[in-house]
């Protein structure tokens, strides 16, 4: 689905100081053009990792795309001293040369080499980005990944169902639904009725939140504290 190709992709900025990649030849996103930080920011960490109370964090992110969740769950290991281990998987990597720095980020030199550090570094392979934040970029499918550790988190923020109905499919959150910790969360800018029946047919307890800028909805799934 995703293409790397230079000419494919078009750097779309965004009214928050980040910015979006556009498919050219698709009417398709990796993030809102309402604001990609201001998205991210607002479902991923406010409404899913600011959630989980524990001093040392998984994170599973499905589609590490631009590198923006991961950047923000770093910003947000820093500021809250958390210990986080992320973990992203991604089948279409972007060259890291088609991802400068974002316009918020400014000129601070150590944001800068966070931000380079994250699409760097290799795939396949453990990084540490520094004291609070390892990172673990694996180059598969979401389909076809095994996972040897529970996560308490996941960011889902695959291509929409729209386009992609094929991984929102009751078969891929049933495997994600048992990577999760008792209690733990999934959270997605997507509300879209596949989308509630899938999750809600494997076990997970769903909430219907405020959307971010653009869009009505969003959803955060808990998995069951216990399963008896």
């Amino acid at each position: 689905m995703k293409n790397d190709a230079k000419s494919n992709l078009i750097l779309t900025p965004t009214p928050d100081g980040s910015y979006t990649l556009k498919i050219a030849d698709k009417d398709e996103t990796y993030h809102s053009v309402n604001g990609a930080r201001t998205e991210s920011q607002y479902v991923y960490i406010e409404q899913g990792l600011a959630r989980i109370n524990k001093p040392s964090i998984r994170i599973l992110e499905v589609g590490f795309g631009t590198g923006l969740n991961a950047y923000l769950a770093w910003q947000f290991a820093v500021q809250h001293q958390k210990q986080i281990s992320y973990t992203a998987v991604e089948k279409y990597p972007i060259q890291p040369d088609n991802l400068p720095p974002p316009e918020f980020i400014g000129n601070d030199s150590g944001k800068i080499a966070v931000w380079k550090m994250l699409h760097q570094s290799k795939w396949d392979a453990e990084a540490s980005i520094d004291n609070n934040f390892q990172l673990h970029k694996k180059l598969d499918s979401i389909e076809n990944t095994v996972f040897n550790k529970k996560f308490d988190i996941v960011f889902f923020d695959a291509f929409a169902p729209s386009v992609q109905p094929e991984i929102w499919s009751t078969e891929i959150f049933k495997n994600i639904f048992f990577t999760l910790e008792p209690g733990g969360i999934l959270v997605t800018y997507s509300s879209a009725g596949l989308t509630k029946r899938a999750l809600a047919e494997v076990g997970f307890q769903i909430e219907r939140l405020k959307g971010p800028p653009g869009k009505k909805h969003m959803l955060r799934a808990t998995s069951p504290i216990s399963f008896l």
